[in-house]
């Protein structure tokens, strides 16, 4: 502790958002004394633990400022005062978190307005569905669901069978002509 030939000093880190609001508990360093006709020691809050890149505060990630940091971070204690070194930081992707939550309730809007339409479209055509099952009953109705499409080796047969038939007529007429 000082005394009438020693003096000290004192050191605070804060944590504040862009509006000047603490987002985490301030720390102090380790109050110093020294002879008054010394230097003053120095300090460093560059480094762990006083140095934070991120903190999360009530739900919220902030980010430290890197284009605003204090120009006392390294510096020396002041005789008699408190020196308060203050880091700023600022909300992380507070507009990309906006606009993300924007996009997926418009996305779930969208998934459920395109589920009740298909839902009703669905209905009306399980509703036609039974009108035509019961005008007629001796009929097979298949679903879109039941339909069969071709696949590509069935549309490459019937390629080969279109032309296995233009050859059999040529030759067909090619036969009738000669006689």
């Amino acid at each position: 502790m000082p005394t009438s030939d020693r003096v000290s000093g004192k050191v605070v880190v804060r944590y504040l958002d862009n509006l000047g609001k603490s987002i985490a508990q301030d720390r102090m360093l380790p109050q110093l004394s020294w002879k008054k006709e010394q230097v003053a020691p120095s300090y460093d809050t560059s480094v762990s633990p006083y140095y934070i890149e991120r903190i999360n505060f009530q739900g919220k990630m902030y980010e430290i400022d890197k284009e605003n940091l204090p120009s006392n971070i390294i510096s020396n204690y002041k005789s008699g005062q408190l020196t308060e070194v203050l880091y700023v930081y600022k909300l992380l992707n507070k507009e990309k978190s906006v606009e993300k939550t924007l996009k997926q309730t418009n996305t779930l809007n969208n998934f459920k307005n395109t589920t009740n339409k298909i839902e009703k479209n669905e209905s009306k055509a399980i509703a036609k569905m039974e009108q035509v099952k019961t005008e007629h009953s001796n009929t097979i109705i298949l679903t879109h669901h039941e339909m069969i499409l071709p696949d590509l080796n069935e549309k490459r047969n019937a390629l080969f069978l279109s032309f296995v038939g233009l050859f059999m007529s040529g030759a067909a007429l090619l036969m009738k002509s000669k006689k």
